[in-house]
């Protein structure tokens, strides 16, 4: 039986949080007391066990000028004992089948490893959205823009920051205050770099996570300035040894240009570090149309902030 969740099955929701996607018990009851909401989980059961789980968040499309509601279905999970029985395409079926009533547009989703992008793919998802992944050192930096301002981001800031920078896109999946409300709390909790950013003529903003000495950019938002302009902004703030840095797809190339000095304008110490400039196209996320969606023009498709 599929039914959606209620508080009583948090005791199982957890263990089988933590057993699919190895959270320690700390980050499993930071995301259970700040995020879930009951109403959103389905969950499968047999008798009274908790075989399978999943999770309909609500957003936005962003498309051809409309605001069409979405869910982006997340925590995908069954029980490893239970595994091969159809239990995850079962929560997947009956998760658009209550999206639709919702009169969703689409359904989002993202795979959480490479397999599963045609695991999905046959269950009717388009790999839809991709960005360009930027790997370099700072040696191939401009100057920090003069008079740059680094100040805290809120869930607002970040809110009106993010419509400025992709609400031209052909599709913009477009996160609410609450679910940005709660990227804002867990950078706090776990010391994620969040960090607004101003400068003559511009600002911006990104949420960046660790991972040794490399600093992984997840989402940049600017107006105003370009990405090495900003890049330079951060890395006077953080000062990484390595930054990878996700960008709008087709925007990478660009980028690449300017940094290693394509206009002429590049010194000796940027041609020797430009050994160490890498760009990547990465798939990402995978969209299934729940009823006919307008035509899309305008900049690449754009989604961030997605488990992964």
């Amino acid at each position: 039986m599929i039914r959606r969740s209620h508080p009583d099955d948090l005791p199982q929701a957890r263990q089988l949080w933590m057993q699919a996607f190895q959270d320690s018990p700390e980050a499993t009851d930071f995301y259970f007391a700040h995020r879930n909401r009951w109403h959103d989980m389905l969950v499968e059961m047999e008798g009274d066990q908790l075989r399978g789980m999943l999770t309909m968040l609500p957003m936005d499309l962003w498309l051809a000028g409309q605001a069409l509601p979405a869910r982006y279905f997340f925590a995908i999970a069954t029980d490893r004992r239970f595994r091969g029985r159809g239990i995850s395409t079962r929560l997947m079926a009956c998760a658009e089948d209550l999206a639709q009533q919702e009169d969703c547009a689409a359904a989002l989703l993202v795979p959480a490893e490479g397999p599963l992008f045609d695991f999905y793919a046959r269950r009717g998802y388009a790999t839809t959205f991709s960005y360009d992944t930027l790997t370099l050192t700072p040696d191939l930096l401009p100057p920090c823009p003069q008079g740059v301002r680094l100040l805290p981001c809120t869930a607002q800031h970040m809110l009106r920051l993010r419509d400025a920078a992709f609400g031209a896109s052909c599709l913009y999946a477009r996160w609410g205050l609450e679910a940005l409300s709660y990227v804002e709390h867990a950078a706090t909790v776990y010391q994620a770099p969040l960090l607004r950013f101003g400068a003559a003529g511009g600002e911006g903003y990104a949420y960046a996570e660790w991972e040794g000495e490399t600093l992984v950019i997840k989402d940049l938002a600017l107006r105003g300035l370009s990405v090495p302009q900003a890049l330079a902004a951060l890395h006077s703030q953080w000062g990484a040894s390595r930054y990878v840095v996700r960008l709008m797809e087709g925007q990478g190339q660009a980028v690449v240009d300017a940094l290693a000095g394509a206009d002429g304008t590049c010194t000796h110490t940027q041609a020797k570090a430009f050994d160490f400039l890498r760009l990547c196209r990465t798939p990402y996320g995978m969209l299934k149309p729940l009823g006919p969606l307008p035509p899309a023009q305008g900049a690449a498709p754009y989604l961030s902030l997605g488990k992964d």
